[in-house]
């Protein structure tokens, strides 16, 4: 399991569908290949119609697997705490959504992120409860554009 180094501490992965960040996130052990594993098992069972399927990331891998893409799943920072790892995947998920809106799969769930960070014009199509009214007040706003609370990240591709 290259780049797992120790398996008892805890990382932060991606999966890159055709050289595009899709989704980031932690875990332990081989936890970054159980979404790759589940998507092509879901391939091969559900038919031709994967509207029904969810969270949206299986939906979106399984119809990645079925076009024929190249998916590789990739260990960014291995090695960390629990805490930590959660840290730095959350600051990466909301690094991505203000940036680079739509390009992840991960669910826009701004209850456990800070709204001001999120992007000013977007919408959660698998769950419209994830959406707070906008535009943000200018306060909040201008913290985000200048990137207030975020670590810098150079976004993998």
């Amino acid at each position: 399991m290259e780049g797992l180094g120790d398996t008892t501490k805890a990382y932060v992965y991606a999966i890159v569908v055709d050289g595009t960040m899709r989704y980031i996130g932690k875990g332990r052990g081989t936890r970054l290949f159980v979404h790759l594993i589940e998507a092509k098992r879901s391939a091969l069972r559900c038919g031709g119609r994967t509207t029904r399927l969810s969270p949206r990331l299986h939906r979106k891998l399984v119809e990645a697997v079925r076009a024929g893409s190249t998916i590789v799943e990739r260990v960014i920072v291995p090695g960390l705490s629990d805490a930590d790892a959660y840290r730095l995947e959350s600051n990466l998920i909301v690094h991505f959504h203000r940036f680079w809106p739509g390009q992840l799969w991960n669910t826009i769930d701004e209850r456990f992120m800070d709204r001001s960070l999120l992007p000013n014009e977007w919408n959660d199509p698998e769950n419209s409860l994830y959406k707070v009214t906008r535009p943000l007040p200018q306060s909040r706003a201008t913290n985000a554009a200048n990137g207030v609370g975020l670590r810098p990240v150079t976004p993998l591709k």
